[in-house]
C-alpha cells in the first residue's frame, strides 16, 4: 500500500519521514508539497450531468481548496481554541473532506448531519453536540437546510464556496504548526447513528481514531493471506457510498488520502440511481466499484448493467448488507473479483484477511478478520439457525487500539448487536447475516431470521424492496415495495419466488399467502443514508396495516390474540453498519 509520512509542527509545507500516527491535514499538505500532481479524486464537471465528463483533482488542488475553507473560517470565525463544532450540509461530493480538513486547521471539528434527517432531529443533534453555526452553500438549498434556517431558532450560517470555486482560487499555504501527540485525543468530526431508535447521537472521531484506523489498514498478513482492504488500495475506485455518511467519509477522508486511492465521485446534485451510475460509468477507467450492497442487488438485475461493471472493473466492493448469492455469482462469472467488507460509524472498516487463492466459490460471501481486530464471536441462543454475535475486544497495548475504542474509550469491550454464521467448511470465515435487531421473535418461543428469505425476493424485477416481521405473532407477514405501477396481480406473479423462498425458513416460520401486503407508492419504505430499508422505522410507517390485516386475516392459529408491537423494541445501543 502506497504511504507517505511527513514532518509536523512546523509552518512551513512538511517534509517526508517515516513516523506511522500523522494529522490528516499534514498528510494533505505533505502530498501537495511532495507529491503535488498526484490525483486524489475525480469528480464529475457538473452537479447534476456526466454529459461534460469528470476532472482530476490532484493533491495540490485539495491542500489549496482546505487552505481555502480554513482562512475562511478563520475571517469569520476567528482561530478555534477548544475544537467547536461547526456543522456542515452541502452537496454529495468532496466539499465535505475539504469542509473537514479545513475546519481542522482552523481549529474546529465539522459534525456532518445527513440532509435526510427530520428538522426534530436534526436541531436535537446540533443541540447533543453543542453545535451553533451552520457551514453551507448559497440557495438555493435543499429541504433540511431550508427547514433549519426557517426555524426561528437564529442558527448562524457561513456561506461557503461550492467545490469548483474552491479549486480554482487560488490560497496561500495555511500553517498548521500541531503534532500528532499534541492533537490526537482531539476531534477531528462527528459522524451520528441513524437516528432509527429516536434523535441520532454524535459520534466524535478523533485524530486517533483516523490514526488507528490507518494502522489497521497497514497491518501485515499471515503468510499465504492478503489484507482484504490493501488489495483494492492505490488503485482508483467509483465509491458511491455518500459523504455524508461514515462509510463515504471513511473512504474519501482517511483511505483514500492514507493510501493514494484515487476516489471518483458520483454526480453531487442528482441522487444516485442505478441508470446515472451507469452513465457516469460510460465515461470512467476505474479498477474498483465500491457500493453499498443494494446496488449490486439492483445492477444484477440486469445483464446490460453487470456488462457496464464488470467490463470496467477488475474489482466489485459491497459492504452495509450481505448481497444474494445470485447477485455474487452474477459478477464472479463475469471474471471480476468480488470483495466484502464489514464495517461500522463507530468501528469503521473491520480489518480482514483473505486467502490468496479462495478454496470455496462462495468465499466472498464472508470475511475473515485479521487478528489484529481482535475479534470473537458469541453463539446466540434460541435462534433458527446458528447465530453469532460479533464482540470487539480491547487490544492490551495503546498504539495497538481499535478505532472503536477511541470512540467509546471507557469500554473494555464491544458488542454490536451484528450476527454472522460461520462458513460450513471452515470455521475461519464468518458471514454476516443481519442484526439482532432484525431477528423475528414469534409466539412459538422461535428466533427467525429474515434475511436469506428477504434476499431471495429482492432479485425479482417485480419488487424494489421486501420486508418479513411477524414479532409477538404466529403467523408472519411481508411487506413488498413493488418495482412499478402494475400492482394489481403482484402477489400472483411472485407467488411462485415465495414459495420457494418459504424454503428456508422453517416449517413454523414459513409465510402464508393472505399475508402478503403490498406498500402504497406514495409511502415507499424507509432508507438508511447507504440506501438499506430501515426496518423497524418502516414497520412503524406499516404498523396500521399490518395490525388491519391480522384482524381480517387472522394470525394462523385462529385464537384471537391482543395486538402486540409490530416493530422490535430496539432499546440500547444503537449503531449503525457501513
Amino acid at each position: 500500500m502506497a504511504s507517505v509520512n511527513f514532518t509536523e509542527g512546523h509552518i512551513k509545507p512538511p517534509t517526508a519521514i517515516h513516523d506511522v500516527d500523522q494529522l490528516l491535514p499534514n498528510i494533505v499538505d505533505g502530498m501537495a508539497a511532495a507529491r503535488s500532481h498526484a490525483v486524489y479524486a475525480q469528480i464529475p464537471n457538473s452537479f447534476t450531468s456526466y454529459a461534460a465528463g469528470f476532472r482530476k483533482v490532484t493533491y495540490r488542488h485539495l491542500a489549496n481548496a482546505v487552505n481555502g475553507i480554513a482562512w475562511l473560517l478563520s475571517k469569520e470565525l476567528g482561530q478555534g481554541k477548544n475544537t467547536e463544532t461547526l456543522a456542515y450540509i452541502g452537496p454529495n461530493d468532496i466539499g465535505y473532506v475539504v469542509a473537514i480538513l479545513g475546519a481542522a486547521k482552523a481549529g474546529y471539528a465539522i459534525l456532518v448531519p445527513s440532509p435526510r434527517l427530520v428538522q426534530a432531529d436534526c436541531v436535537k443533534l446540533l443541540d447533543t453536540a453543542s453545535c451553533k453555526t451552520l457551514l453551507t452553500l448559497q440557495p438555493p438549498h435543499g429541504p433540511l437546510v431550508q427547514n433549519l434556517l426557517k426555524s426561528g431558532d437564529d442558527l448562524p450560517v457561513i456561506s461557503i464556496p461550492t467545490i469548483y470555486e474552491l479549486l480554482g482560487q487560488q490560497q496561500e499555504h495555511y500553517p498548521y504548526p500541531h503534532r500528532y501527540q499534541d492533537l490526537k485525543d482531539r476531534p477531528l468530526c462527528m459522524v451520528h447513528t441513524s437516528g432509527t431508535t429516536g434523535a441520532p447521537k454524535p459520534l466524535i472521531w478523533t485524530h486517533k481514531t483516523a490514526a488507528a484506523f490507518i494502522r489497521e489498514l497497514r497491518a501485515p498478513p499471515p503468510e499465504n493471506y492478503s489484507n482484504a482492504i490493501a488489495e483494492i488500495q492505490s488503485n482508483t475506485m467509483f465509491a458511491l457510498f455518500p459523504f455524508f455518511h461514515s462509510g463515504g467519509i471513511m473512504i474519501a477522508l482517511i483511505d483514500a488520502i492514507a493510501s493514494q486511492t484515487t476516489v471518483v465521485c458520483p454526480l453531487a446534485g442528482v441522487p444516485p440511481s442505478t441508470p446515472t451510475i451507469i452513465e457516469g460509468l460510460q465515461q470512467l477507467d476505474m479498477d474498483v466499484f465500491c457500493a453499498p450492497a443494494p446496488f449490486l442487488e439492483e445492477i444484477a438485475k440486469k445483464p446490460e448493467w453487470i456488462s457496464a461493471v464488470t467490463s470496467r472493473a477488475s474489482a466489485v466492493v459491497f459492504s452495509g448488507a450481505d448481497v444474494s448469492y445470485a447477485t455474487g455469482r452474477a459478477f464472479t462469472k463475469a471474471g471480476v473479483r468480488i470483495q466484502n467488507l464489514y464495517g461500522s460509524s463507530e468501528g469503521l472498516t473491520m480489518p480482514a484477511i483473505r486467502a490468496r487463492k479462495d478454496s470455496y466459490e462462495d468465499a466472498w460471501q464472508y470475511i475473515q478478520p485479521h487478528a489484529y481486530a481482535n475479534i470473537t464471536f458469541q453463539k446466540q441462543k434460541g435462534s433458527d439457525e446458528e447465530m453469532f454475535e460479533l464482540v470487539w475486544i480491547k487490544n492490551d497495548e495503546p498504539e495497538e487500539i481499535q478505532p472503536i475504542f477511541t470512540v467509546y474509550p471507557h469500554l473494555e469491550e464491544f458488542h454490536p448487536r451484528d450476527l454472522f454464521s460461520p462458513h460450513p467448511h471452515d470455521q475461519h470465515l464468518w458471514r454476516f447475516r443481519g442484526r439482532s435487531d432484525d431477528l423475528i421473535a414469534t409466539l412459538t418461543g422461535e428466533l427467525c431470521n429474515p434475511i436469506a428469505f428477504e434476499q431471495e425476493l429482492s432479485t425479482l424485477p417485480e419488487v424494489n424492496a421486501v420486508l418479513l416481521s411477524g414479532t409477538g405473532r404466529w403467523q408472519k407477514v411481508l411487506l413488498v415495495e413493488p418495482a412499478d405501477a402494475k400492482i394489481g396481480d403482484l402477489i400472483e406473479r411472485i407467488w411462485p419466488s415465495i414459495e420457494r423462498a418459504n424454503e428456508k425458513l422453517s416449517k413454523t416460520s414459513r409465510l402464508a399467502k393472505t399475508h402478503v401486503l403490498v406498500t402504497s407508492p406514495d409511502r415507499p419504505m424507509l432508507r438508511s443514508r447507504k440506501g438499506t430499508v430501515q426496518r423497524a422505522p418502516t414497520l412503524r410507517l406499516y404498523e396500521q396495516e399490518i395490525d388491519d390485516l391480522y384482524r381480517i386475516e387472522g394470525d394462523g392459529d385462529h385464537i384471537r390474540h391482543e395486538p402486540i408491537p409490530v416493530h422490535l423494541d430496539m432499546a440500547g445501543r444503537e449503531r449503525e453498519e457501513l
